[in-house]
């Protein structure tokens, strides 16, 4: 088997692992359903990318690193947008959720003096 072949093989077999380790989670409720197809999604690109692992060779070869550092390279850069994509997303329910605790504290404020008025 030649290098490029086995390269191609652990790297799809890499993303397949994950995969079935993020269904895995999905099945047990850990992540939501718009997380687990986003995450299945890289996956699927990985593989697809796996194939192409030969015809990155002239560009790996021109940035001086072998094709398998450029898929990782290109990977990592792949999972930061991601991560970045997550902390919006996370930072976004923080604001609701700090939202959401404001206006219940008004309104138990406003239960509260409504049941002294009525108690008067």
């Amino acid at each position: 088997m030649s290098a490029d072949l086995i390269h191609t093989l652990e790297l799809a077999g890499g993303c397949i692992a994950f995969g079935l380790l993020v269904i895995r989670f999905s099945r047990r409720r850990k992540i939501s359903f718009r997380y687990t197809t986003g995450w299945l999604m890289i996956c699927a690109l990985g593989v697809f990318a796996s194939l192409l692992l030969p015809m990155m060779t002239p560009l790996a070869t021109w940035l001086q690193l072998s094709p398998i550092a450029l898929l990782i390279a290109i990977t990592a850069v792949g999972v930061a947008l991601l991560f970045l994509q997550l902390t919006v997303s996370i930072s976004g329910n923080q604001r609701r959720v700090d939202s959401l605790a404001q206006e219940t504290a008004l309104l138990r404020e406003k239960i509260e003096r409504l049941q002294a008025n009525k108690k008067k």
